[in-house]
C-alpha cells in the first residue's frame, strides 16, 4: 500500500478477498462493495444512517467525536466555487415586467426515482455518481437561489448536489432537522462551553468549510427552542459566522421556526416584532424559512417588516406546502398563496422571495398517475416515463406550454415559476462552453464518438443548460410560440457527455423558429470567437444569434450556412495529445479572420462552425439564440452538441498531466466481469473536470472507454469492464481546462487477477 493510500486510511487489497466497509450493504445490494457511502455511526436501533443525520436519536458525544475526515466521506467533498450571475436577470428576459428582486429556495430531493418517484428513497443517495438508470436529476437550477436536500435530514448534502448549485450560482444548505424534546435538542445543540464557545456550531461550520457547502437550514420543530433558548441561539449564530470567516467563507443559516414559547404552530406563519431579532440581530440568522399557512398571518409579518431594516427578498421566504398536491403541475392561484406574497407577471408589488417544499417528489407522482390515468393504470415503459417526467419538470417551471414566455391560458389560473421569478444565469465569464450535458444519461460520448454505453448519473457534471427551457418564438414576428419546432435533450446523442440539445419538428410556414437559449454577460476582448457544434439530418438552415448589452433590442444573426468549408485547420474540439484547440493547427489570424469557417470532425457527422468576433471587441453579449429555418412541410433534425464563446488568448491554457494518482483500493466482482476502484490525485483549481478512462480493446486500444468525470480529488468508479484474460487494468486520468482543452493523461495500473 502506497504511502497516500496509507496516510487516508485505505484497507489494503488483495485481488479476491471481500472488503467490507461501513454501510455497503447498500451499494447496490453487493455487502462486500468499497463503495464510500454517505454513512455512519449505528443508531440505538441498530440501522445504519446516513453521514452526520442529527435526530433524537444522536448522541452529542458520538457525533463531536466523529472522525469526519476518514477515507469514505473525503469521497463526499465539492471543489466547485460558487459562479458570479448576471447583474440583472431582467434584461432580455421572458417576463421583463417582474420584479428581479424575489429569490426563491427549494427543499426538494435529489437523486429519486424516475420511474418510482420518491416513495422510499433510492440507494442513489448513498452516491455521489454511480451507474445506474432510473435516477432523476434536477435540470432548472438557473432558479434556484437557496437549495438544501430535505429528503433526508443530514447535515452534509451530497457533493454533486453543491457541485451544480455552485455552477449555477446558488447556494448550498445541510437541513437540519431537530424534532424535540430529545438528547439532540436544547441543552445538546445549545451547550456552551466555560470558554463561551459552542461545540455544536463549532463543528458544523467545520463541516461546511471542509465539505464545501454553504450553512444550514434549522427545522426548529415541535417546540425545539423557546424564548428562553433566544439568547443562546443567537449567541451561537453569531459564533458561527465569525467562525466561518476565519475560515475563509460567508456561511448562510435559515430558521424554520422557531416559535417564541413553543405555543403552536401558528406561531411559525408570522414575523412578529418579537422574532425580527433572528433576522435583525447581526450575525445571527440570515433568513427566514415561514411556514405554509403564512397567508392567514400575513398583516403581522407585513407589519414587522415596515418597522425593521429586514431586507424581505434576501432574508423571509414564504413558505409554499407541495408536498400531497394532486392538481395540476404548476402553481395553481386558486389554491397557492404564491401570488399574494409575488403576484405573478409583476401585476404588483412583490412582498419577499419563496420556498418551495418537495417539488421533485410531488412532481413526479402527479407524472405517474397521469400516465396510469392513460394507460389503464399502468406505468408505460421506461422510455416514455422519463421523458414525461422531465416534461413535468419543465412544465412547472416554465408553465403548461413549456416555454417561459407564453403564459397560461385557460379557465384556471395555472403557473410556471417562470411567471413570477426570473431565471438566473451563471453564464459570466469567459471562455464559456457547455454541452448541454444533463447529468445523467444511457451512454457517455467523447469528441464525437460514443465512450461508454453504460447507463450513469452524476449530476455535478451537469454543464450550464439554457436560461430559458425553451424559449421559441416565431423568427418574423418575436411573438413566443409553441412550435412548429420541439426543443428537448436527446440522451442518445451526444458531443461530449451525456445529451446533445434535439430540435426536430415540421414547419408550416417559412417564417422560421428563433430558440433563445442562454443570458449572459460576456465582455469580448480581442480576437473573440463562438462556436456551434451541430449535426444535421436534414436541410434546414441553421444560424447563431448574439445580442449585445448597446444594443439590447437587436439580435445579430450569423449565417452558419455562408462560413467557407475548411478541414486543413485540423481537430478543433481539445481532444488528443497535448488538446489542441482553436489558434492552432494551422489557422493564423489575419484580417478576414472574422468571417470564420465550417470544419467537419473526422470519423464522425459532427461540424463545427466558428464565427469570428474580432470585431466586437469590448462590446458585452448579453444573449444568445439559435435560429432555425427550413422549407413549408420539411422535417426538421437538428443535434446540439457544444456551444462555446471565446478567444484567442483564453485558449492557450493546456492543463498539465494530474499529478499524485494513486490507487487507493479496487475489488474484482465475483463475476470477474467488472471492477470497482476508488482512486485519489492532487486536484488543482484551475481545472474544470477530471475523466477517468480506460484503454479500448485489444483490437483498438486507442479508443478509451469512459468510466467516469468529476471535479474533486478523487472518485469512485462502481463499474469497470473487465476482459477475459486481463491480468491488469491500466486507468487513465485526463484533466481538461475550462476552456475545453485536454491534458497528458496520467495512469495507474489496477490488478484484477
Amino acid at each position: 500500500m502506497s504511502a497516500v493510500a496509507a496516510a487516508v486510511g485505505a484497507v489494503p487489497y488483495l485481488p479476491g478477498s471481500p472488503m467490507l466497509t461501513p454501510g455497503s450493504q447498500a451499494a447496490g445490494g453487493d455487502p462486500d462493495s468499497i463503495a464510500p457511502l454517505f454513512r455512519e455511526w449505528p443508531r440505538e436501533d441498530g440501522e445504519g444512517s446516513f453521514a452526520f443525520y442529527l435526530d433524537s436519536r444522536t448522541d452529542l458525544d458520538e457525533f463531536l467525536a466523529f472522525d469526519y475526515r476518514n477515507a469514505d466521506l473525503a469521497h463526499h467533498r465539492s471543489f466547485v466555487p460558487r459562479a458570479r450571475r448576471v447583474s440583472d436577470p431582467s434584461l432580455l428576459a421572458a417576463h421583463p415586467e417582474l420584479d428581479a428582486r424575489p429569490q426563491v429556495a427549494d427543499f426538494s430531493e435529489f437523486y429519486s426515482f424516475v420511474e418510482h418517484g420518491a416513495d422510499g428513497f433510492t440507494y442513489a443517495h448513498d452516491f455521489r455518481a454511480g451507474n445506474a438508470r432510473d435516477v432523476q436529476v434536477p435540470r432548472f437550477h438557473q432558479y434556484r437561489d437557496l437549495v438544501s436536500y430535505w429528503q433526508v435530514f443530514t447535515a452534509v448534502p451530497n457533493a454533486a448536489l453543491t457541485d451544480v448549485v455552485h455552477r449555477n450560482g446558488g447556494r448550498c444548505l445541510a437541513f437540519m432537522f431537530n424534532s424535540g424534546p430529545t438528547n439532540f435538542s436544547r441543552d445538546a445543540m445549545l451547550r456552551q462551553d466555560p470558554d463561551g464557545s459552542f461545540p455544536v456550531g463549532d463543528r458544523l461550520v467545520d463541516l461546511a468549510a471542509y465539505f464545501g457547502f454553504d450553512g444550514y437550514m434549522f427545522d426548529m420543530e415541535e417546540g425545539v427552542v423557546d424564548s428562553a433558548d433566544k439568547p443562546l441561539l443567537l449567541a451561537m449564530f453569531q459564533s458561527m459566522h465569525e467562525r466561518a470567516r476565519e475560515s475563509g467563507f460567508e456561511i448562510h443559516l435559515q430558521i424554520y421556526g422557531p416559535n417564541p414559547d413553543g405555543r403552536s404552530y401558528a406561531d411559525w406563519q408570522s414575523i412578529s416584532q418579537e422574532q425580527a431579532d433572528y433576522l435583525t440581530t447581526p450575525d445571527a440568522a440570515d433568513s427566514w424559512f415561514l411556514d405554509y399557512s403564512w397567508s392567514d398571518y400575513l398583516g403581522t409579518t407585513v407589519d414587522t417588516l415596515a418597522v425593521t431594516d429586514i431586507d424581505p427578498f434576501g432574508q423571509v421566504f414564504f413558505g409554499i406546502e407541495l408536498e400531497g398536491f394532486r392538481g395540476e403541475i404548476g402553481v395553481d392561484t386558486t389554491r397557492s398563496p404564491l401570488a399574494e406574497a409575488i403576484p405573478p407577471h409583476g401585476s404588483s408589488l412583490p412582498l419577499g422571495s419563496t420556498a418551495l417544499f418537495s417539488l421533485t417528489a410531488e412532481t413526479t407522482r402527479r407524472v405517474h398517475a397521469e400516465l396510469k390515468d392513460a394507460h389503464g393504470g399502468e406505468l408505460p415503459d421506461f422510455e416514455e416515463v422519463r421523458h414525461a417526467v422531465y416534461r413535468g419538470e419543465r412544465r412547472f417551471w416554465s408553465g403548461p406550454h413549456q416555454n417561459p414566455a407564453l403564459p397560461a391560458d385557460g379557465p384556471i389560473g395555472l403557473y410556471g415559476m417562470a411567471d413570477y421569478v426570473h431565471a438566473r444565469s451563471a453564464v459570466a465569464e469567459l471562455p464559456f462552453l457547455t454541452r448541454f450535458n444533463t447529468g445523467a444519461s444511457d451512454q457517455f460520448s467523447l469528441a464525437g464518438r460514443r465512450s461508454s454505453a453504460e447507463p450513469w448519473y452524476n449530476l455535478g457534471i451537469q454543464d450550464l443548460l439554457p436560461t430559458w427551457q425553451f424559449w421559441t418564438r416565431n423568427l418574423t414576428t418575436g411573438e413566443p410560440a409553441t412550435g412548429p419546432l420541439d426543443v428537448d435533450y436527446d440522451l442518445g446523442t451526444a458531443f461530449d457527455g451525456g445529451a446533445s440539445l434535439a430540435i426536430t419538428g415540421t414547419p408550416q410556414d417559412d417564417d422560421g423558429v428563433e430558440i433563445r437559449l442562454f443570458r449572459t454577460e460576456l465582455e469580448l476582448p480581442a480576437e473573440s470567437w463562438a462556436s456551434l457544434t451541430y449535426t444535421s439530418g436534414s436541410v434546414a438552415h441553421l444560424s447563431l444569434g448574439l445580442v449585445f448589452e448597446d444594443d439590447p433590442d437587436t439580435t445579430t444573426w450569423h449565417d452558419l450556412d455562408v462560413l467557407p468549408q475548411n478541414d486543413d485547420f485540423g481537430p478543433t474540439w481539445g481532444y488528443g495529445s497535448g488538446g489542441r484547440g482553436w489558434g492552432r493547427g494551422g489557422w493564423v489570424p489575419s484580417s478576414s479572420w472574422a468571417a470564420g469557417w465550417r470544419t467537419i470532425r473526422a470519423g464522425s457527422d459532427w461540424q463545427q462552425a466558428v464565427i469570428g468576433l474580432g470585431g466586437e471587441e469590448g462590446r458585452t453579449i448579453i444573449g444568445v439564440s439559435l435560429a432555425v429555418t427550413a422549407p413549408a412541410g420539411t422535417d426538421v433534425d437538428l443535434r446540439i452538441g457544444e456551444l462555446a464563446v471565446s478567444a484567442n488568448g483564453l485558449q492557450e491554457q493546456t492543463p498539465a498531466a494530474p499529478t499524485g494518482l494513486v490507487l487507493e483500493d479496487s475489488r474484482l466482482r465475483p463475476d470477474g466481469a467488472s471492477a470497482e476502484a476508488r482512486l485519489i490525485w492532487d486536484v488543482e483549481s484551475s481545472v474544470a473536470y477530471y475523466d477517468v478512462l480506460r484503454s479500448g480493446s485489444a483490437e483498438d486500444p486507442a479508443q478509451l472507454v469512459w468510466l467516469g468525470r468529476i471535479t474533486a480529488d478523487r472518485c469512485y468508479l462502481q463499474t469497470v469492464p473487465v476482459r477475459d484474460g486481463e491480468a491488469s487494468v491500466e486507468l487513465l486520468l485526463r484533466a481538461t481546462a475550462p476552456n475545453g482543452r485536454t491534458s497528458e493523461p496520467a495512469a495507474v495500473t489496477m490488478p484484477v487477477a
